[in-house]
């Protein structure tokens, strides 16, 4: 499902169980519907994750080691 939000487009769909809100970084909704088939495709192969959680996850626990 494409929506705007503001000026520019986001993305929410679920594949696989889990859900992805992603922006699509443009204000035309052509190139948006273009970007979420990308974007879909994507998470169906197993290709797109979120990154940021690990890295935290990571940082947190040498943190706590070293303390």
């Amino acid at each position: 499902m494409i929506y705007k939000r503001g000026d520019w487009y986001w993305t929410d769909f679920t594949e696989n169980g889990r859900r992805y809100r992603l922006p699509l970084r443009t204000k035309n909704w052509q190139e948006a519907r273009t970007q979420e088939r990308t974007v879909t495709e994507t998470a169906r192969a197993g290709k797109l994750a979120n990154l940021n959680a690990p890295k935290r996850f990571l940082e947190a626990s040498q943190r706590y080691l070293e303390d």
